[in-house]
């Protein structure tokens, strides 16, 4: 079993969610996920708490995900998101610091 995160390596730079579809799993530092899912539309996505499918550009792992992530019920998520990525999809994984870096009111 992986005991690391499958993020995207290069991540995308800059990040732009502009009427795309993004997925978000894990805990996060940012605070509760109705607080992650503002920020992401306020970046123009579409986010949702749902499993990724093929419609999904992003999925964004909470920062407080485990080195365990395939035993936990996110890592459900995170497991699509790999297969959608291995079949072609296009779904880029990122890490929530890496949202954070782009967002317009970075949290204090």
């Amino acid at each position: 079993r992986s005991t690391t995160l499958p993020l995207d390596d290069p991540m995308p730079s800059p990040l732009n969610f502009a009427g795309r579809a993004v997925a978000i799993t894990g805990r996060f530092a940012f605070g509760p996920r109705s607080k992650v899912v503002e920020a992401i539309k306020a970046m123009g996505g579409e986010a949702s708490d749902a499993a990724p499918t093929r419609a999904t550009a992003f999925l964004v792992i909470g920062e407080f995900g485990s080195e365990g992530w395939a035993l936990g019920s996110f890592g459900r998520k995170i497991e699509r998101a790999i297969q959608l990525r291995e079949s072609g999809s296009g779904i880029v994984i990122i890490s929530e610091a890496h949202l954070i870096r782009f967002l317009p009111c970075r949290p204090s």
